[in-house]
């Protein structure tokens, strides 16, 4: 599991995943996928960094909801990738 954080991508997934855990209080899981994927206990990446790196504008971010949901609500309406921003731009 080193492998898959040590890729920029891997470890995005892996902090995702990390914050929807978090967000659900499942912290069973949680005591289980952090050491397992090698994670940093005391630095996650700050949802801010995430929202950045996943692309999202900040006005696109609604905290009310993980983001790796977030990304599965937009990929599945069209509201996401480079068509996107420029429907947006241009709209």
């Amino acid at each position: 599991t080193r492998k898959v954080v040590e890729n920029e991508d891997g470890l995005l997934c892996a902090e995702m995943i990390r914050e929807f855990l978090t967000f659900y209080n499942m912290e069973h899981t949680l005591s289980v996928f952090v050491p397992e994927m090698s994670l940093h206990a005391d630095f996650p990446k700050q949802r801010d960094q995430m929202v950045r790196e996943c692309g999202f504008t900040r006005s696109q971010d609604d905290e009310s909801k993980p983001l790796i949901l977030r990304l599965v609500e937009k990929v599945r309406i069209g509201d996401f990738g480079p068509a996107a921003a420029a429907n947006q731009l241009s709209g």
